[in-house]
């Protein structure tokens, strides 16, 4: 599950890179002049690609699914197993098979949850650089300025887009920090 759910990250950060990288592109030439006609085409091309990645985004959700699975059985066998380490005698083989049994678990459980902050913060990153551009944008086609605009509304929300703990809550570096 962990080679499948890393490949998919990947997937998921080239998606995001490339479209911030169309973002990143019309925010310096609209740095240059401040009505640019082709704001209008990149960003509607930012939106499509980013609604290409919103999706990506809920097909997770039988990865995130999996890892709050993951996690609800892994934490108390880890507590379990440090517990034993701390109040037991232990022979020397006993600690080597304990240990490799935690270590590799701990590394599962804090790297996924660091992967999926970090695609997250990078999905949420280019938002406000599109929320900069809507003012520039010239209102020569009505229907696409709304279309847009209703985009740009639905991201600055208190309820973010990105991977959650299976519907719980997204995913956060602050989460991260709290839990190590």
């Amino acid at each position: 599950m962990a080679i499948c759910a890393l490949s998919y990250f990947i997937v998921f950060y080239i998606n995001v890179w490339q479209t911030e990288q169309l973002l990143n592109s019309c925010y310096r030439r609209s740095s240059s002049s401040i009505r640019n006609p082709s704001i209008s085409s990149h960003l509607y091309r930012f939106q499509k690609y980013n609604t290409h990645n919103l999706k990506l985004i809920s097909i997770s959700s039988v990865i995130s699914t999996g890892v709050i699975i993951y996690l609800f059985i892994y934490i108390p066998i880890n507590c379990y197993l440090i517990i034993i380490l701390m109040l037991n005698q232990i022979t020397t083989f006993k600690l080597f098979f304990l240990t490799s049994l935690i270590v590799p678990q701990m590394f599962g459980i804090f790297g996924l949850h660091l992967v999926f902050a970090i695609c997250n913060r990078f999905f949420q990153k280019s938002s406000t650089k599109f929320i900069q551009l809507l003012p520039k944008l010239s209102c020569k086609n009505l229907s696409l300025f709304i279309k847009l605009s209703n985009y740009g509304q639905a991201f600055h929300t208190k309820n973010k887009y990105g991977f959650t703990y299976g519907k719980l809550e997204v995913i956060s570096i602050r989460e991260f920090i709290m839990v190590s």
